[in-house]
């Protein structure tokens, strides 16, 4: 993918961000290591809004993203005196995200079905600008988007839901992942051309009905 100007003039300061935000991190981190528990609570005002919601995407019942969202800061507790610093804490702790929400959907799916290459789907929805992740805030196509979210398999879904709702560069997603950039980019096409798919299915079927 060949970055926008825009994009091309927001990288730098970007990253600029990323390591002053990985400071303060790292600042809570030390605290906890050295014995200052309360400094944990540090870490879960930073980082609350962003696990609720991404936990959100993978589970759409209210009681489960709450139940699982305190089960990852509990791991983060547990994990965090292994935490070495030789990433960025934010894509650490992503990727704890990631793997807690991957595997209890994995105690609900058993396994995640392959997705063979698709051809691009066209939907004849305002504003959807290529990207069917842009239609969440409206009202009338949240419900229906997050059905057809949860019909994707756990990666892909992960890498949308990194790139278009949290806002990670793709270098960030394979570092959260684990996985080459090209897979990124593989999973984030694959996932938005399924996700326009469902959506596109969802949306005609209502349009039936009325």
């Amino acid at each position: 993918r060949q970055l926008t100007y825009k994009e091309k003039d927001t990288e730098p300061e970007k990253n600029q961000d990323r390591k002053a935000e990985n400071m303060i991190d790292m600042a809570f981190v030390s605290r906890f290591c050295s014995g200052d528990k309360e400094a944990f609570y540090g870490l879960v005002t930073r980082y609350k809004g962003q696990v609720f919601g991404i936990v959100r995407k993978f589970f759409s019942n209210q009681q489960d993203t709450e139940d699982i969202s305190q089960e990852i800061f509990i791991n983060l507790f547990k994990a965090l005196p292994g935490f070495r610093g030789s990433s960025m804490f934010f894509t650490w702790f992503y990727r704890l995200i990631i793997n807690t929400c991957l595997h209890h959907k994995r105690g609900i799916r058993h396994k995640e079905a392959l997705m063979p290459e698709r051809k691009e789907a066209y939907l004849e929805i305002p504003d959807y600008s290529g990207n069917p992740l842009a239609l969440i805030e409206k009202k009338e196509f949240s419900g229906k988007l997050q059905e057809a979210l949860n019909v994707l398999p756990g990666n892909l879904k992960a890498a949308l839901v990194l790139r278009e709702i949290e806002g990670l560069s793709y270098g960030e997603i394979a570092a959260v992942q684990g996985v080459s950039l090209g897979t990124v980019k593989s999973r984030i096409h694959n996932g938005r051309v399924l996700l326009g798919e469902e959506l596109k299915k969802r949306v005609q079927n209502s349009e039936d009905q009325e």
